[in-house]
């Protein structure tokens, strides 16, 4: 599946939306591929597609084949503004990642923007990417002009399934994990949840090893620097990581990509457990 670069729908006026496509929190994808997970559910990747299955009962409802050769699909991070990244190297596999962080105020200013702020996973080869999001604005999910959450999960048959989103206040303080729940051989089962909320859980099973962790400023349409939040910087801190029961240690890489307004990502603690992660809006 050829790759687009999403960077080009940061800033607003820059690229034009194709028709039929709507944003997620993994770039703007055509409609067709984007999926609810109702309360309940959970999704499945098997055999080249992706399933979505009804708990209680195992019962398949729907089934989504892998994208075609030829159809585009965003390049996973390629819309990601500034984020702090880690591979793991422990020799186990990452059981989970979780995060602490505090809604902000509102944008001061509106430009039909949205901005994500999330924890994730992610595999070796950027194809599976599991996500707790806080959001302002609108995506396919839903949204205004407010802050809600939700979970997300970015299969790498080229496909994207969310569940419902919660409206939150500026204040509320948000913890946000992604836990391995089972491993049989190369397939792996996560869960992405806010605590507190476990309506909104996705789950998520053959999904291949989630090896990067990352705490991700995502953003579109962003019209001027006071779309951001109105203030300068979210901590994502009381970061812990755990893998093979133990708490690894963790050097936290740095990438800046699109910098008008100065943002940038900062490590203020590298501790495991007890990181933090500062994301700055502006200079």
């Amino acid at each position: 599946m050829p790759r687009v670069d999403q960077s080009v729908y940061v800033r607003k006026g820059v690229q034009s939306v194709p028709p039929d496509h709507a944003l997620t929190p993994g770039g703007y994808r055509h409609e067709s591929l984007i999926h609810f997970v109702p309360g309940g559910h959970r999704v499945r990747h098997r055999k080249g597609q992706l399933q979505l299955v009804h708990r209680p009962s195992q019962r398949i409802i729907s089934h989504y084949q892998s994208v075609p050769d030829g159809e585009l699909v965003p390049d996973i991070g390629s819309g990601w503004v500034t984020y702090a990244w880690w591979l793991n190297d422990s020799g186990s596999p990452i059981s989970q990642l979780s995060t602490q962080w505090t809604v902000p105020p509102p944008p001061t200013t509106q430009s039909s923007q949205t901005v994500f702020l999330f924890n994730a996973l992610e595999d070796a080869r950027k194809n599976d990417l599991v996500q707790a999001v806080l959001q302002w604005g609108i995506s396919h999910a839903g949204g205004g002009s407010y802050w809600a959450i939700g979970n997300w999960y970015i299969d790498t048959t080229g496909h994207v399934s969310f569940s419902q989103l919660v409206q939150v206040q500026p204040g509320d303080v948000l913890t946000g994990t992604i836990s391995m729940t089972k491993q049989n051989n190369n397939a792996f089962s996560y869960v992405s949840s806010f605590l507190g909320y476990p309506e909104i859980d996705m789950l998520a099973d053959g999904v291949s090893e989630l090896v990067w962790a990352a705490h991700t400023l995502e953003a579109y349409q962003i019209g001027n620097c006071s779309d951001y939040p109105n203030t300068p910087t979210t901590s994502m801190c009381s970061i812990s990581i755990a893998a093979g029961g133990a708490a690894p240690p963790v050097m936290w890489l740095i990438k800046n990509v699109s910098t008008d307004c100065g943002e940038s990502s900062s490590v203020a603690n590298a501790g495991n457990p007890g990181g933090q992660i500062d994301i700055s809006y502006r200079s």
